[in-house]
């Protein structure tokens, strides 16, 4: 049996309430990406409800700054498929963490005006996917852990022969290896870039479910980056011995400029006192010299 009879078989056996149109979206979305695959599995709804549903579970390729990255995902097609749009998810590997932004939840969950917009009459699966690539070649959805956060584990030759995700959210290089059906990463470098989701079980490459939240949503730019122009942000003016005004000597400046404002005040009270005692000595001299009336 072929592999299109039998994912028409696997649909009609769990109540796919369109066989044919869901068979071709499958079977469309398959010949364009071929590194994703389906299966049937339990899907646990937020009420509790389990039901046996077609996925299809892979890496989708996604261009960020000129290098080419392959990105888990997992695409859950409900038995109503087309009618209402699929539930997706990215699914980071144990060395990677999910990137929380508004397109990905911490669980790994994706957010999407296309899937928000669904349309059967003209919504499928390549075009989800399309959408994807370009959203997370802006907004990439996973970063790596740090090495020394990684558990060390016993690879096949094959994958050991690859090199390993970017740490540090740093941006990985261009791959150096095609031993893997999946594009390698290189080691760190001065960029960052978001880590990859995780996959528990699968005929993939062991991606997973969703695994737990990863680190906040930038407008993205990777920790690390130099800021426009280069400037330093540990520069201690203070430090440098350099002669230029410092922050003890503005602090000393304001100091003494209220201290003279203080003193300028008090005088000015004093001075007014003065015064006013002044005018009324001036009165009570100017009383007692004036001559009474005299009777007539």
């Amino acid at each position: 049996m072929s592999k299109m009879e039998d994912l028409g078989r696997l649909l009609s056996n769990y109540s796919y309430t369109d066989v044919a149109a869901t068979k071709k979206d499958v079977v469309d979305c398959l010949k364009q990406y071929k590194a994703l695959a389906y299966r049937v599995e339990e899907y646990a709804f937020n009420d509790g409800t389990v039901k046996q549903l077609l996925n299809l579970k892979g890496t989708i390729p996604v261009r960020y700054k000129g290098n080419t990255y392959h990105i888990p995902v997992a695409i859950w097609l409900l038995d109503t498929h087309p009618r209402y749009a699929p539930l997706c998810y990215v699914q980071p590997t144990s060395d990677m963490h999910i990137k929380v932004s508004m397109y990905v939840d911490h669980n790994g969950k994706i957010y999407l005006p296309y899937l928000h917009d669904w349309n059967p009459a003209h919504s499928d699966l390549l075009g989800l996917i399309q959408v994807m690539i370009v959203t997370f070649g802006d907004y990439p959805p996973v970063y790596s852990k740090p090495k020394n956060a990684a558990k060390t584990e016993v690879m096949p030759l094959q994958q050991q022969q690859q090199t390993p995700y970017p740490t540090q959210s740093f941006m990985p290089q261009p791959p150096t290896s095609t031993q893997s059906p999946y594009c390698p990463y290189p080691q760190q470098q001065q960029q960052q870039f978001p880590p990859y989701p995780a996959a528990a079980g699968g005929g993939y490459g062991g991606y997973g479910q969703p695994s737990g939240a990863g680190a906040s949503y930038p407008p993205y730019m990777p920790q690390g980056m130099p800021t426009a122009g280069g400037y330093n942000t540990g520069y201690n003016p203070s430090a440098q011995g350099t002669g230029t005004i410092t922050e003890e000597h503005i602090k000393a400046s304001l100091v003494s400029a209220v201290e003279d404002k203080l003193k300028r005040r008090i005088q000015e009270k004093v001075n007014q006192c003065h015064v006013k005692d002044s005018i009324v000595q001036g009165f009570q001299l100017g009383s007692r010299d004036e001559p009474l009336c005299e009777e007539p």
